[in-house]
């Protein structure tokens, strides 16, 4: 059986379960029908790129170059669409976002920590989080903690192309265990604080080390700080120029210069939604 390069959705889907052939006239149409199947499995299906890449028989290097670059997502009458990798994760989370199940989820968030607890975002919480800042020719993994009052740890690493997440938890399990060190010397200070985070893969080494760990509802960046503290960070980034080889400290340092009155309107801006994930309401 075979098809032209035009198709719908629903056309994509029955070639991914049927695996079926394609009548093309060029190599890049061919291109365009694998990018088509490889964007649905990912988008429907929910399966990872590597996963995705070898049900479709994409080598690796293809795979990380679709992925980082431009992806062809939809392909309606003459109209080709491209969407960016940034693109398409804010498509995909922005569906979730609005979703019923995730609503209930903030709801039952807040009512175990902001009305059984006395967990205060600006008081007594220290946020955890790690971002990659990419360039043409460099990936850095920032690690960070921090709470209203001043930054706990920083942390850049220089990455090399191709690392997987995996190894990007690794590196932030190691940087969650300095952290905890680093309050353990403070433990008076810092006795009774919250580690707010956003992966519940790492909950675990919170708790043994005696510290309350708490978890963000999924699909909500509005109700972490670390997103705001982010995205001050590669805005900062952008107005600066600097060699390569200078660009891990450059990271390192701008992290570290933001102002404590900048971290406090972070935990502010995001605690301002409470009320809405209470009431079930939208962010």
């Amino acid at each position: 059986m075979y098809h032209y390069v035009m198709m719908n959705e629903n056309e994509v889907e029955n070639m991914v379960q049927a695996n079926t052939k394609v009548f093309i006239h060029t190599k890049q149409q061919e291109k365009n029908v694998v990018k088509e199947k490889f964007i649905y499995l990912i988008r429907e299906h929910h399966l990872t790129p590597t996963k995705a890449a070898k049900q479709l028989s994409i080598s690796q290097r293809t795979t990380n170059r679709w992925f980082k670059q431009a992806f062809l997502i939809i392909q309606h009458n003459d109209y080709t669409s491209v969407k960016t990798k940034a693109t398409l994760k804010k498509r995909l989370s922005r569906e979730k976002r609005n979703d019923f199940s995730t609503l209930e989820e903030r709801y039952h968030w807040a009512m175990r920590w902001l009305i059984q607890t006395d967990m205060n975002f600006t008081k007594n919480c220290i946020f955890v989080g790690k971002t990659r800042f990419c360039g043409p020719d460099y990936t850095a993994l920032a690690l960070c903690a921090f709470h209203a009052q001043g930054i706990v740890n920083i942390h850049v690493i220089n990455k090399k192309y191709g690392e997987t997440e995996q190894e990007d938890e690794n590196d932030l399990s190691s940087f969650l265990q300095h952290t905890l060190d680093v309050l353990d010397q403070n433990n008076d200070r810092h006795k009774n604080y919250y580690i707010v985070i956003q992966y519940d893969l790492i909950e675990m080494d919170i708790a043994r080390r005696g510290y309350t760990c708490v978890c963000l509802p999924p699909f909500s960046p509005e109700l972490n700080p670390m997103e705001h503290f982010w995205s001050a960070c590669r805005l900062k980034l952008k107005k600066t120029l600097c060699a390569k080889n200078m660009l891990i400290s450059k990271i390192a340092d701008i992290c570290k210069r933001i102002k404590l009155t900048h971290l406090e309107s972070f935990c502010l801006n995001s605690s301002s939604n409470f009320d809405h994930c209470i009431n079930k309401r939208l962010i």
